[in-house]
């Protein structure tokens, strides 16, 4: 059977318990392992092991004004402190179901610019939501 493959309109995101899908424009889920080179000597080739894990989730976000829920009012105040809060992300705001997983992540924001941008084009910046538990990125279907 041959998969359906998907096209992003309608991704999911909410952060800190508040949905902030509007906002985003494009969100990564990132979660490599470090490649460890467990070499013997005598070997020929390099024999690579799995290392430690990291996670991820990236964004792109149009900021926003103060309004409460809004863009800024919810990410600069978890920019400025080292609270930890739970990031939720679906490919689609339909329920979480085997065909739209969502995946979780308990996370720090340490960057965040709420200004960015030049004359005449839309005001955007990159946030990076990075790993705080020791879960990782975790999915629910």
């Amino acid at each position: 059977m041959a998969q359906e493959k998907r096209i992003l309109i309608d991704a999911w995101i909410r952060v800190d318990g508040t949905v902030l899908s509007n906002y985003f424009s494009a969100v990564a889920i990132e979660a490599p392992d470090d490649e460890v080179d467990v070499t013997g000597f005598g070997s020929r080739y390099r024999e690579i092991g799995k290392g430690l894990k990291d996670a991820t989730i990236t964004g792109t976000v149009f900021n926003a004004d103060g309004d409460a829920d809004s863009l800024n009012d919810v990410l600069w105040p978890l920019s400025e402190s080292d609270d930890v809060f739970l990031v939720e992300v679906r490919a689609s705001d339909d329920p979480v179901s085997d065909e739209n997983p969502q995946w979780n992540m308990m996370s720090r924001l340490f960057n965040f610019s709420p200004i960015s941008g030049s004359v005449g084009e839309a005001s955007t910046t990159d946030v990076s939501f990075r790993n705080a538990a020791q879960a990782g990125v975790t999915r629910s279907s």
